[in-house]
């Protein structure tokens, strides 16, 4: 199979055999000599870059409806700080735009520059670091494909504010941006840090005990501790509030730690944009800072969008649609899965069998429909096919068709308004490659 090419020199991308699982990650291999000139259209790259699936296979096209990166993925991310993630055969890789083009990243540890390794495991980029699998420990790697330090651990989470809560050997600490330990591996538990805090449990007195939860500053040191051991499970802040479990039900800390809104609800939600989902023995629904509801209505779920404010993704009768902050629909429940996505969009599932979508705005109008690049990618007058001109061993065909469909795929990782984690991180394994789990 052909990955992709690049416009600015005489190669091409190509996939070699995925190894057997247990064996060294694939590479993408560049073959020198073999293609005069490779590339797909040039996108302007300030246009959006939309991920679409075609036929079962993922690539990427810009706004315009001309493929920038031709569908041979099981999946594809959007670009987080330049970076796409793109998989196949369960193995992770990172194109990121390079000039007029895009190119697989490769990553400073590989002496031979010909060569990007696949990961088993790599999160999105966030404040210029990723964490990736580097066989079956966790590191942290620059936008330069150089590591961030010599650390290594269990699992790491996603930097946020600075800092990385990882596992090694049975307790929690946290990176910093170099890749060194910011706060010694100590706690029993550890979350990611929001607004200058983290919530951890601390360890116990005996080896193995687990102490009350507290928030900690970024030196490590505790600003609130649980002496009381009333708390069950504890949040991070977003808006000012932090959910708090006590017993079997949800409320809200408030930066003083006291409870601002009253531990009432079956389940709770973060909040974003001033509204956070609850739920009671009727079902979800959406409460302000001070906890009022401005609708009696209830629905199955409801997921408030971090990216756009005004709506959150609402389920009723196995049905997606989504409503505005005062709980009334914005667009009536007609799509059978919808996620929530980057730049204010929402991916809106259509009942297909190789899971055709469509990305909507909060309006209900639609912004992009994949499905109609299908046809453009068999006609060539539409400016929206690879180009290439083989000379000796044709690594792309010189004209280029719809891909072979295949059977779609579960995205090996979970949307964004799903992430809510904490170490230690349930993950479900086999040999490597992994399959992931997170959530």
């Amino acid at each position: 199979m052909t990955a992709q090419g690049q416009s600015s020199g005489a190669d091409v991308l190509r996939i070699e055999p995925s190894p057997r699982p247990g064996e060294q990650a694939p590479t993408l291999r560049l073959n020198e000599g073999l293609v005069e000139r490779a590339e797909l259209v040039d996108p302007r790259f300030d246009d959006q870059l939309f991920p679409f699936s075609t036929r079962g296979v993922w690539g990427m096209a810009n706004r315009r409806g001309q493929v920038v990166v031709y569908p041979e993925w099981d999946w594809a991310d959007y670009v987080y700080e330049g970076v796409h993630r793109v998989v196949l055969d369960e193995w992770t890789y990172l194109l990121r735009t390079s000039g007029s083009a895009f190119s697989v990243y490769r990553y400073g540890s590989i002496e031979n520059e010909q060569e990007a390794v696949g990961f088993g495991y790599a999160d999105r980029f966030s404040e210029g670091a990723i964490v990736v699998s580097a066989g079956d420990r966790f590191r942290l790697l620059d936008k330069a494909g150089r590591w961030l330090g010599e650390a290594e651990a269990d699992l790491i989470l996603r930097m946020s504010d600075g800092m990385a809560a990882a596992w090694k050997d049975g307790r929690a600490g946290y990176l910093d941006r170099s890749g060194a330990w910011r706060i010694e591996p100590r706690f029993a538990v550890a979350r990611r840090f929001h607004d200058g805090l983290a919530a951890v449990r601390l360890p116990g007195d005996a080896p193995d005990a687990i102490g009350p939860w507290a928030f900690v500053d970024r030196r490590g040191e505790p600003r609130f501790v649980d002496h009381a051991r009333r708390i069950d499970r504890l949040g991070d802040f977003h808006d000012g509030l932090a959910r708090v479990r006590i017993g079997a039900r949800w409320g809200y800390l408030d930066r003083t730690f006291e409870l601002a809104i009253e531990a009432k609800y079956l389940d709770a939600r973060p909040f974003a944009g001033g509204r956070a989902a609850v739920r009671d023995e009727r079902g979800w629904f959406l409460i302000d800072r001070r906890g009022r509801a401005d609708s009696a209505d209830r629905v199955d779920d409801l997921f408030p969008l971090r990216d756009e404010a005004r709506a959150a993704l609402a389920e009723r009768d196995g049905r997606f649609g989504w409503v505005g902050a005062s709980q009334r629909w914005l667009v009536e429940p007609a799509y059978p899965w919808a996620y929530a996505e980057f730049r204010k969009l929402i991916r809106a599932g259509l009942e297909s069998p190789v899971g055709d979508f469509l990305y909507v705005d909060i309006t209900g109008r639609v912004v992009f429909d994949p499905r109609r690049l299908d046809a453009g990618l068999i006609d060539r007058r539409a400016g929206s096919v690879l180009q290439s001109r083989v000379t000796g061993k044709r690594l792309l065909p010189a004209d280029i068709g719809r891909p072979t469909p295949r059977q779609p795929q579960i995205p090996p990782y979970p949307p964004e308004f799903l992430e809510d984690l904490q170490l230690p991180q349930p993950m479900l394994f086999r040999p490597d490659p992994v399959r992931r789990l997170l959530g």
